[in-house]
Order: C-alpha cells, then sequence, then structure tokens
C-alpha cells in the first residue's frame, strides 16, 4: 500500500502522516528500505521545519520512551546499528542481540581474554580483544571466519572500512586496528557468498586476511581510534591526537592540548571530539588543529559523540550529558562558561559506549546495562497529565494542594505552584543532597547529608531555625507530627524537635543510637504511630508511640540482605522498600511480612491509596497493585503477572510517590516530575473510587 502512495499520484500530506507515527528506530530502519523513502524521510520528516523543533524539544527537554537491555554480566565494548545491537562481554564472549525485539539471536565464542573493541557491517563483525587478537565472523551465521594476530599488546580499536570494491561477487575491504603496541594496522579482507547457504547471505573468506606492510607509528601506545573517509584519529597515552592521511600514510597534524591519555574519539570531518583521562573533552577543528570547545567533567571523561544536533559525553560516573552544538569562533566559546543541556541518568555504571541516531541515543556501561532512549518519540502532556520539570535531579518530594516542594541533587530546594506548575522560588543553603524534606502550612523542613536541617518560611523562604546533629552524621528522615519535627540519622539517633513560638524550636528529646539496631535509614508516622527502618547485620524495625515516643514493638529480621531505604506507613500496614527488587507488606499488629511483591528492577517507594499500592521502581516503571487481589493469591512472593497495571512514562528511576484526592505525583532522578488527575487520566479509570481497610484484609486473609 505505501509502495502504490509512493508511485502512484501525489500523497505526500497522507505518507508524511503515516511515517510521523513510527519511532526514532523504525524511521532509520524507514530510511534504509530504498532511496525514494530515504529521499522521504529526510525532506518530509527530519528536515521539516516543525519537525526540527519537536526534536529540539525532545533532545533538550523532553522525556524519551525508553527500553532497557540487561545482559547479566559486565560489558566492555558495544556497537549498534540498524538491525543489532552487539556487546563484547568481559569474559571473551559477544553477544547479539535483535534491535527492534531486544532478543539475543548469536552468541559468538572463542576470545579467550576480555573484548576490547568492536566494528561491524551488514556482512560482518570484528572483534579485537586484550590478548592482541582479531576475530571475524559472519554477521548471518555467527560462524568466527579467521583470527589473526597483528599486534603484540591489547587491540583498542577496529573498523571495518566501506568495501574497496564488490565485483565479480566478492567483496574486497580493509580493516583498521589499533594497539597499545603504539601502531595502527590495516588487514586486507577478500569475501564472497557461501554457494552452499540457500539464503545467500551467508559470507565467507575466499582467503587469510593479509596483514599488510600499512603501520602508523604512533611513539606512544594507541588508547583510542576513530576513521573517517579520508583520516584516521588516533589517541595516544601520551595526551596526543595524531591525525593521519588514511591513503598515503602521512601524518597531516598533532593535536595538543589534553594533559592525560585519551580515551575516546569521535570523527565528523572537520570537527572531531576526544575524551581524556584529564577530565574534559574537546571540540577540535581539524583544517586549523585548535581546540574550539572544551567542555569540564569532574571526573575523567570516557566516552564521547557528537552529530549535526549534539555532543553527548560520559566520564568515570553513571550519568550521561548532552551539550549544545553550535556554530561559533573559537574566540566565543573562549568567552563563554560551558554548561551542559541535560544530564540523563539510569545506567549502573560507567558508560564506555555511545550510539546516536537523529532521535536515537543508546548506550551501554560496565554493568552491562543497555539503554535506548527515544527522544522523537517523547511523553507529552495531555488530558489528565501534566509535566514539572526541576533543574536538576529529585531527591525527596512533598505535596499539598498549594505547592509541590522538590529537594535536588544539586543541593537545593525548589518550590512550585501546583496550579501553573511554576517555580516560586529556590532555598539554598545545604551543603550536600537533600536527602528528606516534609511541610505544613507555615514552614518547609529539609534533611541533608551535610548532617543539618533547616526550617524554612513558606511565605518569605527564610531559614527559621538551623539545627545541627551532634554526632555529624547524615540525616536520613525528617517528619512533621503536630507541632514536632522528627529527625533520624544514620548514627540511629531519634531527635525530636518542638515548635514553642514562631520561629522559634527547641530540641525536646534525643534518643541515641542502638548498638543492637544500628543506622537509622527510613522514617514515617501517622497520628498513632513513628516507624524507623534500621540496618546493622540485620535489619530491624522500631515502632514508637507518637504521643510519649515510648517503644511499643520492636521487630527483627533474619535476613542480612539490603538496606531498608524507604516506609510508607498506614497502620497496621507498612510497605518496606529495600534495595532489591521486592516490596514487603508488613502486618505490624502481627509483625510479620504478609506478601512480598517481587518486581522487575528494584523499589525506590511506594504508597497505598484506596486499596491500590503504587510502587516506583529503577528504571522509571510505576506498577500499580491491587490490594484485596494480591491477598488472595497463596503465594507469599507474587509476581508482577498479578499487578493490576504498568505505567511506563518516567525515563529515570521514580523517587517518590505523593497521592491525594486529586492527583497522582511522581518523580524521578532526571529531575521529570509528572502530575496525573485521578478522574481525568485515560489510564486509571475507575482504579482509585474504592475504599478498602487494610486491617479487615488482614483479618479477612487470615481467616
Amino acid at each position: 500500500m505505501i509502495t502504490r502512495l509512493f508511485n502512484e499520484g501525489n500523497y505526500t500530506h497522507i505518507l508524511r502522516q503515516i511515517f510521523l507515527y513510527l519511532d526514532g528506530t523504525s524511521l532509520r530502519c524507514a530510511e534504509l528500505v530504498c532511496w525514494s523513502w530515504r529521499r522521504f524521510v529526510l525532506e518530509e520528516v527530519w528536515e521539516n521545519a516543525d519537525c526540527n523543533k519537536l526534536l529540539e524539544k525532545g533532545w533538550t527537554r523532553g522525556i524519551p520512551a525508553t527500553r532497557r537491555l540487561e545482559l547479566g554480566t559486565n560489558c566492555v565494548s558495544m556497537v549498534v546499528d540498524e538491525r543489532s545491537i552487539v556487546c563484547g562481554l568481559e569474559d571473551g564472549r559477544v553477544d547479539v542481540y535483535s534491535r527492534a525485539t531486544i532478543q539475543r539471536t548469536n552468541l559468538l565464542s572463542g576470545h579467550v581474554e576480555k573484548i576490547t573493541s568492536l566494528h561491524m557491517d551488514p556482512r560482518f563483525i570484528v572483534t579485537g580483544c586484550w590478548d592482541g587478537t582479531i576475530r571475524i565472523w559472519c554477521r548471518h551465521s555467527g560462524d568466527c571466519l579467521s583470527a589473526v594476530t597483528p599486534h603484540a599488546a591489547p587491540v583498542t580499536a577496529v573498523f571495518l572500512d566501506t568495501p574497496v570494491d564488490q565485483k565479480a561477487g566478492l567483496v574486497r575491504q580493509h580493516i583498521f586496528s589499533a594497539s597499545r603496541d603504539g601502531l595502527v594496522r590495516r588487514l586486507g579482507l577478500v569475501a564472497g557468498r557461501d554457494s552452499e547457504d540457500g539464503d545467500g547471505q551467508k559470507y565467507k573468506l575466499v582467503k587469510d586476511p593479509l596483514v599488510e606492510a600499512y603501520a602508523l607509528q604512533c611513539d606512544s601506545p594507541v588508547t583510542a581510534m576513530a576513521l573517517g573517509t579520508d583520516h584516521i584519529l588516533a589517541g595516544c597515552n601520551n595526551a596526543k591526537v595524531l591525525m593521519w592521511d588514511k591513503r598515503s600514510q602521512s601524518k597531516l597534524k598533532s593535536l595538543e592540548r589534553h594533559k592525560n591519555s585519551i580515551r575516546s574519539l569521535c570523527l565528523r570531518y572537520p570537527h572531531a571530539m576526544s575524551g581524556s583521562r584529564d577530565k574534559t573533552a574537546l571540540l577540535w577543528d581539524l583544517e586549523k588543529g585548535l581546540a574550539i570547545r572544551e567542555l569540564k567533567h569532574s571526573i575523567d571523561v570516557r566516552a564521547v559523540y557528537m552529530n549535526n544536533r549534539v555532543i553527548i559525553t560520559t566520564d568515570d560516573y553513571k550519568d550521561i550529558y548532552i551539550w549544545d552544538l553550535e556554530s561559533a569562533t573559537p574566540e566565543r566559546y573562549q568567552r563563554r562558561k560551558e554548561t551542559c543541556i541535560r544530564s540523563l541518568t539510569g545506567h549502573n555504571g560507567p558508560v564506555h559506549s555511545l550510539h546516536c541516531e537523529r532521535g536515537v541515543l543508546i548506550s551501554c556501561d560496565t554493568s552491562g546495562v543497555v539503554i535506548e532512549k527515544d527522544f522523537w518519540r517523547c511523553v507529552e502532556e495531555g488530558p489528565g497529565m501534566r509535566i514539572l520539570r526541576c533543574s536538576d535531579g529529585v531527591n525527596c518530594m512533598v505535596c499539598d494542594m498549594d505547592q509541590v516542594v522538590v529537594g535536588l541533587l544539586n543541593k537545593t530546594i525548589e518550590v512550585y505552584d501546583r496550579a501553573t506548575t511554576l517555580k516560586v522560588r529556590t532555598l539554598r543553603g545545604h551543603d550536600d543532597h537533600v536527602w528528606s524534606i516534609d511541610m505544613n502550612k507555615e514552614y518547609i523542613v529539609s534533611g541533608s547529608w551535610d548532617s543539618s536541617v533547616r526550617i524554612w518560611d513558606r511565605e518569605e523562604g527564610q531559614i527559621m531555625f538551623l539545627y545541627t546533629h551532634p554526632h555529624g552524621r547524615e540525616i536520613s528522615g525528617v517528619k512533621i507530627s503536630g507541632r514536632r519535627i522528627l529527625v533520624t540519622s544514620l548514627a540511629g539517633s531519634l531527635n525530636v524537635l518542638k515548635r514553642v513560638g514562631r520561629g522559634i524550636f527547641i530540641v525536646e528529646r534525643f534518643f541515641p543510637g542502638s548498638m543492637e539496631l544500628g543506622e537509622i535509614y527510613s522514617l514515617a508516622c501517622d497520628t498513632n504511630h513513628i516507624i524507623t527502618g534500621h540496618t546493622l547485620t540485620n535489619s530491624a524495625f522500631k515502632i514508637w508511640s507518637a504521643d510519649n515516643f515510648d517503644t511499643v514493638k520492636i521487630i527483627r529480621e533474619e535476613s542480612n540482605e539490603s538496606i531498608i531505604w524507604n516506609i510508607h506507613l498506614k497502620y497496621p500496614l507498612a510497605l518496606i522498600c529495600r534495595d532489591n527488587e521486592c516490596l514487603d507488606l508488613y502486618n505490624l499488629e502481627a509483625a510479620e511480612c504478609v506478601k512480598s511483591l517481587k518486581h522487575e528492577s528494584k523499589v525506590l517507594c511506594a504508597t497505598v491509596r484506596e486499596g491500590t499500592i503504587i510502587v516506583g521502581c529503577q528504571y522509571g516503571l510505576l506498577v500499580f497493585w491491587d490490594l484485596s487481589t494480591i491477598m488472595a493469591v497463596q503465594k507469599k512472593v507474587v509476581g508482577m503477572n498479578h499487578s493490576h497495571m504498568v505505567v511506563y512514562e518516567h525515563s529515570a528511576a521514580i523517587s517518590n510517590i505523593h497521592v491525594d484526592s486529586q492527583e497522582l505525583i511522581t518523580d524521578d532522578y532526571d529531575g521529570v516530575v509528572i502530575l496525573r488527575n485521578l478522574r481525568t487520566y485515560r489510564r486509571f479509570g475507575k482504579l482509585f473510587r474504592r475504599a478498602t481497610d487494610p486491617r479487615k484484609i488482614f483479618d479477612e486473609s487470615q481467616r
């Protein structure tokens, strides 16, 4: 049908609407169908003014649609194209995954040490190993066609060049490799289709790969390489970036600005990016041999990438940083202070590999997590849903009918008007992450890992009172309970501040930490009870009387599996979030865990409203469970097949959940807050229109 629309008449407007329904990966695949499709996608989608604005908004402020792939083992390198994601593992294996289904399609075994580099084209996959070996694999069959050792040291980069010719049914092309022996070498391949293969997609080598006399001597171990149409960039251990003519083997330039070894390169002639262990990434004008931009990091840079829209960098932390790419003179770049457009979270380790298309970013980290973010298909505001964007990732949040207050990773507190989602003010004063926050009609209370509790006047934004923990330990929780403020710390102590006048607070009680229970990481309270989550050798809960702070009960657990990060209390029900994938439902009166809800990723926060448990997870999953349904399940551990609904709207870990009579509000570590109206949000229906008493459900389940 689409072919007929292309060939029979002028149906450009219909075709445009069809293609606009595709996600970023599908649009890229559509470009490869034929030249007419490619020209149409380029002219009517990517180069369309409205689509360009939409894509720019996606890269700078959008909430990208996200998919994850967990390899289950440490990964060292990754390469991606439209069909496949290929990952080189630390144990020497190579995993090949279908990009469409995220399912493994092949496993390449043969290397005995870790894979250090990868490259592929439609016919072959080439792998470089720590032992200096290069293997060539048939991409269709997964067969190892040859193994050669052109280097006397670990291979640091391999690239398959564009075929020299494809005449007489043979493919002639080169493989370029770099190594810590200081050489860039070239191998010659001659391959043809396997006549025994009925599909005609299987290739074999006509003769063994030829290690040619081609050798670029770099005078220092080569730690990174980038290949272009006419040039080769070699990043060296001596902090230099060398540019060579690919054909004549002549050295064209030596780019010297870095102060430590080069870790990554990206070439888009006449520009290039380099990332170094000196904590900087540089944008080079290769024709002039000058560094025209310097992007500073707080730790060594690990990976760099650039296209015609943005620069992307990573370092030895877990975040990805996106910077704008502008055409400007070096003098202008030297005058301005570089700031990144945004940072992306979600990885479990440092990101070593990046693949970027016009609307899609795919990244891989050392722990073996691959994340695809589609900035072309972003989550948008709509009926029943509003989006609020903070200046940094959100650690903690508190809401009422008037305001949304968030504690951020950048040590500040931002106050937003809930009706308009406009920022009212920013509160500054903490010297470390704001870890917990609460408020009432008069003031906001914040607790930080800088060991301080600050009480802010809600109307004026001024500090009313400052309390510093006597042991200098991190504040793990703050809660307002009537005229009192409860403060817990990693020292295991419970501190009680009492308001005795406007702006006047005193330390009413101080309960030192217990050597038997250990640190307190979580705090919750209601009108009658206080509960603290402790971690030492084993985890435990302590239930206090909210009236006189007497100990009501101590529940000790035999498990020492994880820290209790978060507790939601609706007595006698307690929702316990640990550093794992399970949410434990505790009956505090019976002092037992009655159900454990197992999720796809780590549980970070949870709440309950009208019989529905809402759980926020590490990778942006928002899971809804019906309390009556899960209590009727015979097994204690309940899988996600019994959940009521799963929503994928956040692109990063959900750190807090608030629900009231009007809205469900969630936030994440990318600084996005989503407000969903309980009545008009299309996916809720009648989800929150049935009140349930947890005590009755517990009694019924026991009977």
